[in-house]
């Protein structure tokens, strides 16, 4: 540890003191980060909620589909694509519509849009996996969901599969605890440059 006279010693808190908040501020930015880095791994790609627990099971109810109730044009296609394939499903009429019967449900619309179906992750068309984004809010950071009504969607599901909100879009413990780490490392690393060596 390097040594200091008493003037130099004050020298070096003045310098540590004004540059703390900066040090502050790129950890909680860096906590923040890691938070955005893990929230949508957990959701969108292990299907898992706040709790650690699956999101959910998809339906298997018979639903009503029109070529917009697939993930792509070619997934539409699978089922739309020819006047056999159409002649060969039950149709309803709602007002000006025709809509198709789709007898595995909404679990049967993902695994013909080529997406996961064993467990409810809530990545369809992606929309809401790529809504969500840092936002600087004075001097801290908050994840936002932004675009269209995907905040809408991200609270519909969570009432939908959980029941309550903040079940699936909040940090979970492990989260936290990962965002705390980045945090105190980054806070350990400017004492480290003042005090050590």
């Amino acid at each position: 540890m390097a040594t200091y006279t008493l003037e130099e010693f004050d020298d070096v808190l003045d310098r540590f003191a004004e540059g703390m908040p900066t040090a502050i501020a790129k950890g909680v930015f860096l906590a923040a980060q890691k938070v955005r880095g893990d929230l949508p791994g957990r959701i969108f790609n292990k299907g898992k909620a706040v709790d650690g627990s699956d999101i959910g099971q998809y339906s298997t109810s018979p639903t009503l589909v029109g070529a917009k109730s697939f993930a792509t044009k070619t997934a539409a296609n699978k089922v739309f694509g020819s006047k056999k394939k159409r002649k060969e499903l039950e149709w309803v009429r709602i007002g000006k519509s025709n809509l198709a019967v789709m007898e595995g449900g909404y679990k049967q619309i993902r695994e013909i849009s080529n997406r996961r179906s064993d467990k409810v992750d809530l990545n369809f068309k992606r929309d809401l996996q790529r809504s969500i984004k840092l936002l600087k809010v004075g001097d801290t950071w908050q994840l936002k969901i932004f675009g269209g009504n995907n905040a809408i969607k991200a609270r519909a599901n969570e009432k939908r599969f959980k029941g309550a909100k903040d079940t699936i879009f909040a940090p979970s413990k492990k989260e936290d605890e990962a965002a705390n780490r980045a945090f105190n490392a980054e806070i350990s690393k400017y004492i480290k440059s003042f005090f050590s060596g």
